[in-house]
C-alpha cells in the first residue's frame, strides 16, 4: 500500500505541475494578447488624435482665410473710398490753382 500511495502522490504532483505549467503558459498567452490589444488601442488613439488635430488645423485655416478675405474686401472698399476722396480733392485743388492763375 505505501508504494501505491507514493505512486499516487507522485502522479498527483506531476498532474499538479502540469496544471501549473499549463496555467502559467495560458496566463502568459493572455498577458501577451492583452499587451498586443493595448498597443493596438494606443496606436488607434494616436491616429485618431492626429486626425482630430489635423481637422482642427484645417478648420482654423479655413476660418482664417474667410476672415482674411473679409478684411481684404473691407480694405479694398476703404481704398476705393480714399481714391474717390483724393480725386475730388485733386479736382478742387486744380480748380483753385486755375482760378488763381486765370483769374
Amino acid at each position: 500500500m505505501p508504494v501505491e500511495l507514493i505512486k499516487d502522490i507522485k502522479k498527483a504532483e506531476e498532474e499538479a505541475k502540469r496544471i501549473v505549467d499549463e496555467s502559467r503558459a495560458k496566463a502568459e498567452e493572455i498577458l501577451a494578447e492583452a499587451r498586443s490589444k493595448a498597443r493596438e488601442i494606443a496606436e488607434k488613439a494616436e491616429e485618431e488624435k492626429k486626425a482630430i488635430i489635423q481637422e482642427a488645423i484645417e478648420k482654423a485655416r479655413k476660418e482664417a482665410e474667410k476672415e482674411l478675405e473679409k478684411l481684404r474686401a473691407k480694405k479694398a472698399d476703404e481704398v476705393k473710398e480714399l481714391e474717390a476722396r483724393a480725386r475730388e480733392r485733386i479736382g478742387k485743388a486744380v480748380e483753385r490753382v486755375l482760378k488763381e492763375i486765370i483769374g
